[in-house]
């Protein structure tokens, strides 16, 4: 899964798994500490042929996101999808997440 700095984090799920467990995974990998916006997190998926973009929803088996988006043809990207409505809350409460936002 790729990050907006131009790094990237491998991520081993098993394929009952969904695209939430995920989400809660690569959040935690970002800083230590709790995430209390980790809900704001979404994986979007990238053709490097086209350059067309599709989010993913969370509920998404990771079986089926490795067969619809083969690693061949998608580049996988974590973004900041949701927002809270006020941008301080989210920078007071979770000051990684509003960075990560920012950098994005």
């Amino acid at each position: 899964v790729h990050l907006p700095n131009g790094g990237f984090n491998v991520v081993r799920a098993s394929a009952d798994e969904d695209v939430r467990s995920v989400l809660r995974l690569l959040a935690a990998r970002l800083a230590a500490g709790d995430r209390v916006y980790s809900s704001c997190y979404a994986l979007r998926a990238r053709s490097l042929v086209t350059g067309k973009i599709r989010w993913i929803h969370q509920d998404t088996g990771v079986s089926e996101l490795l067969s619809r988006w083969p690693a061949s043809e998608w580049r996988l990207e974590l973004r900041v999808r949701y927002l809270p409505a006020n941008l301080r809350d989210l920078c007071d409460a979770d000051r990684v997440t509003f960075h990560y936002y920012y950098d994005q």
